[in-house]
């Protein structure tokens, strides 16, 4: 992974040092000043926010009173999620995108404090660990140096913009660009096959639940008929979901077993549903 710092100092977004890499194999390597000032942001989109704001403490908790405590100002800490659109592929694109990513977050909201970016190629890919990198706005670039100081004035003086983007970025795209095809479906395509088996599946078993409930929180369960509703349950929820299935592959024109290869890898590669 290359490391980037960007120090802030009339700007928010000036001033470079450089930070040593995750592994130690990965080799430090800048971004040429030419290349710098030619990268232009890239469209983005976030697709997750968490909030993980707190009382801005100097110490542990244990050594507060509640008073003291109830004193102390939020530091509002956010986690983004964000899908670059690539357009070149380079380390100082992803920086640029950066840059603007955060410019973006603190003009729309001049009280957070803390910025935490999770950088992803594909929002297939945003329910898992990021695959470009990760990003920090914080006192000196990293979580941890907030006071209550900075807190409560929002002083920005001591900011700065640490950017860790891996360092084979255009090598990873160009190979995820040309992703294998598979029964001439593209992951995307075969992710989405996946997602209409299972919904499928969950209207066959709801539909049979419906006619025959084994449920006992069901209105409709009756301990009277309890065994016959469940083996009936099972039968129309096996024949439904067969039928289902079938229009789902009839659709993408595959079979059976072309359907049994996929789901096999959308357990394996632990595809979200969502």
């Amino acid at each position: 992974m290359l490391s980037i710092l960007l120090s802030s100092c009339a700007s928010q977004q000036e001033n470079i040092e450089a930070s040593s890499p995750q592994t130690s194999e990965s080799s430090s390597r800048s971004i040429s000043q030419a290349q710098e000032a030619n990268a232009a942001p890239a469209p983005y989109e976030i697709v997750k926010t968490d909030d993980g704001s707190m009382k801005a403490m100097e110490r542990s908790l244990s050594t507060y009173s509640v008073e003291e405590l109830s004193a102390l100002p939020t530091n509002k800490k956010m986690i983004y999620r964000v899908v670059i659109d690539f357009q070149e592929g380079t380390q100082a694109e992803a920086e640029a995108t950066v840059r603007k990513v955060v410019s973006d977050l603190t003009e729309q909201d001049g009280d957070i404090d803390e910025i935490s970016l999770l950088l992803y190629s594909d929002a297939e890919l945003a329910g898992s660990a990021f695959d470009v990198g990760s990003a920090t706005w914080a006192p000196k670039g990293e979580l941890g140096n907030m006071t209550p100081q900075i807190a409560s004035t929002n002083n920005r003086s001591t900011y700065a913009l640490s950017i860790d983007v891996r360092d084979d970025l255009q090598e990873y795209l160009e190979q995820r660009g040309k992703e294998e095809t598979v029964f001439g479906m593209s992951e995307a395509e075969r992710r989405q096959f996946f997602k209409e088996i299972v919904a499928a599946e969950d209207r066959a078993h709801a539909e049979a639940e419906e006619k025959y409930p084994t449920n006992m929180n069901n209105s409709k369960w009756n301990k009277d008929t309890a065994m016959d509703d469940l083996m009936n349950n099972a039968d129309l929820s096996s024949q439904l979901a067969d039928k289902y299935r079938a229009a789902v592959r009839a659709k993408y024109n595959l079979t059976k077993e072309q359907q049994s290869e996929i789901t096999s890898e959308a357990l394996r590669e632990e595809w979200p549903l969502d």
